[in-house]
C-alpha cells in the first residue's frame, strides 16, 4: 500500500481544505493508496489528519507566521481589502519535512498551502526528497505572481509585474519578485511534478502561464460524498425540522464572506428585487454566517443558518432548499455547486471560470452572462417556474454521481499516482 501525504493550510475551513479531506476520504476508500494529511492547524479529530491536533502554543506560532508575511504583503498593495487575494509564500513550517507522516510517504500531494503554512523554501526542500509531486490548484495563484485571482489581468501569460493589486505597480515590484522565486523553485525540480486542476477552465489558464506551460496538466474535479449528499426523502418534513416555511420557494446562498465583491452578492440583491416585484413566493435561505447589514437590503424574507461545520446539517440545508445561487464573478469549481446538485438541487450562476463545467444549462440549471442582474433573476425564475423542475433536479443529482462522487474521483487520482511511482526511477537518473 503506498503512503500519500496531502498538505493543506487548513484542514476543514474554506473549499480548498474541504475538497482535500474529502479526496483524503474517497482515496481511504481503496487499499491501494493510504492518505494522510498534513496542515498547519489541526482543529478537530479525524483518523486521516496527521499528528494531534494543535496545541495553543503552535496556534500562536501558526498566527504569527501569517502575520508576519501579511505585513510583508500589506505595506505593498493598493487596498488592504485585498490582504488576503494576494500571498507570497515567504513564511512557513520549516519542521513539516521531519514528520513521519512526511518522510513515509510514497507521494507529496500539495494542495492550497499559503498563510504561514509552506514556504516557497520548504516546498524546494521536500522536493529533494525525490518523491513523485502532485498538486492540485485550487486558485491560480500558483502561476501568478501572487494573486489568487488574476480577473482581467493577463501579464501571468508573459512575467508578471505592473500588478493591480499594488500600491506602486512597475515592472520590478512585489509581483515580479515573486514570479521570479516561483521560476526558480519550479526549475529545481522540473521532472517531479505533476498539476492538477479541479477545472477544465483553470488547466486552460495553467497552460497559458509562462510558469506553467510546459507542465503536465491534468483536470480532475473535486470530490463529494453523494451518499451524505442526497435529495430528502421528504423536503416537508425537512424543512419543518429546520424551521423553515414549508409554503415558500426558498432560494438557497451560501455566504463565507458576504461583502467580498468577488462573490457577487450585490448582483443576487438586485435579482432578488427584480423577483420580488413578480412575486412574493420566493424567500432566501443563507447557509452560513449572515451580514445582517447586507440582509436588511433586501426585499424578502431571509433565513439564516449560521456557522456550521457539521456536512451532516449542512447537507440537510441544502436539501431543503428549491434552487442553489451563485453569483461570483471568479469561481474555480464551486464545492457548492455539487453539494447542491448532489441534493437534486439546481443551481444558477454566472458563466465565470469553471461555473459553466458544473451547471449545464436547461438540464442542471441555468447560467447568465456575468455582472447581468437582470439575467440572474430571469435564471432563477426560469427554474423555480419550471414545469419540468422535477426533470432538471434529478438530472442535476445525476450529474453529480457521475462526475463528482468518491469512487469516480479517486480512481482518476489513483491513475495519476501510479504513473507518478512508475516514472520515478527514470526521474531521479535523469535529474542525479
Amino acid at each position: 500500500m503506498k503512503k500519500i501525504a496531502l498538505f493543506s493550510t487548513f484542514d476543514r475551513s474554506g473549499g480548498a481544505a474541504t475538497a482535500c479531506l474529502r479526496l483524503a476520504e474517497a482515496l481511504a476508500q481503496n487499499k491501494q493508496f493510504s492518505p494522510q494529511i498534513i496542515s498547519r492547524d489541526r482543529t478537530f479529530e479525524h483518523p486521516l489528519l496527521a499528528g494531534a491536533p494543535s496545541s495553543w502554543w503552535q496556534c500562536q506560532k501558526n498566527l504569527a507566521l501569517q502575520a508576519i508575511e501579511r505585513l510583508e504583503i500589506a505595506a505593498h498593495l493598493r487596498t488592504q481589502d485585498t490582504l488576503y487575494q494576494f500571498s507570497i509564500a515567504s513564511t512557513g513550517n520549516g519542521e513539516i519535512s521531519n514528520m513521519p507522516a512526511v518522510q513515509q510517504a510514497d507521494i507529496l500531494h500539495f494542495h492550497w498551502f499559503n498563510q504561514g503554512f509552506l514556504s516557497l523554501k520548504n516546498v524546494a526542500q521536500l522536493a529533494k526528497a525525490r518523491k513523485p509531486i502532485v498538486w492540485t490548484l485550487h486558485d491560480m495563484w500558483a502561476f501568478t505572481g501572487g494573486c489568487h485571482y488574476a480577473g482581467t489581468c493577463r501579464h501571468f501569460e508573459h512575467t508578471c509585474g505592473q500588478c493591480p493589486f499594488l500600491r506602486r505597480p512597475s515592472p520590478h515590484d512585489l509581483s515580479a519578485a515573486h514570479w521570479q522565486r516561483k521560476q526558480k523553485t519550479y526549475k529545481a525540480v522540473p521532472l517531479l511534478w505533476h498539476i492538477v486542476t479541479c477545472s477544465r477552465w483553470l488547466a486552460q489558464e495553467a497552460q497559458k502561464s509562462t510558469l506553467l506551460r510546459n507542465a503536465t496538466i491534468t483536470a480532475i474535479p473535486n470530490p463529494i460524498d453523494t451518499n451524505l449528499f442526497s435529495p430528502p426523502t421528504h423536503r416537508h418534513l425537512l424543512r419543518q425540522q429546520l424551521n423553515l416555511p414549508t409554503d415558500k420557494k426558498l432560494i438557497l446562498f451560501v455566504a463565507m464572506k458576504m461583502s467580498d465583491p468577488r462573490k457577487g452578492f450585490e448582483y443576487l440583491r438586485q435579482a432578488l428585487w427584480q423577483l420580488h416585484q413578480s412575486s412574493n413566493n420566493y424567500e432566501l435561505l443563507v447557509l452560513g454566517t449572515a451580514d445582517d447589514e447586507l440582509l436588511r437590503a433586501l426585499p424578502m424574507r431571509t433565513h439564516s443558518s449560521g456557522k456550521l461545520s457539521d456536512a451532516t446539517i449542512i447537507a440537510r440545508y441544502y436539501a431543503a432548499a428549491d434552487i442553489f445561487v451563485i453569483p461570483s464573478l471568479e469561481e474555480n469549481l464551486p464545492n457548492t455547486i455539487m453539494e447542491a446538485s448532489a441534493c437534486g438541487i439546481p443551481s444558477v450562476g454566472f458563466e465565470v471560470g469553471g461555473i459553466p463545467e458544473m451547471i449545464e444549462a436547461g438540464k442542471t440549471g441555468f447560467l447568465a452572462p456575468a455582472r447581468n442582474s437582470q439575467a440572474l433573476a430571469a435564471a432563477i425564475q426560469q427554474v423555480l417556474e419550471t414545469p419540468d423542475y422535477e426533470t432538471l433536479s434529478r438530472q442535476a443529482r445525476q450529474k453529480a454521481v457521475n462526475e463528482y462522487s468518491y469512487p469516480i474521483v479517486a480512481r482518476q487520482y489513483e491513475n495519476i499516482y501510479t504513473k507518478s511511482l512508475e516514472q520515478l526511477p527514470k526521474q531521479k537518473e535523469i535529474t542525479d
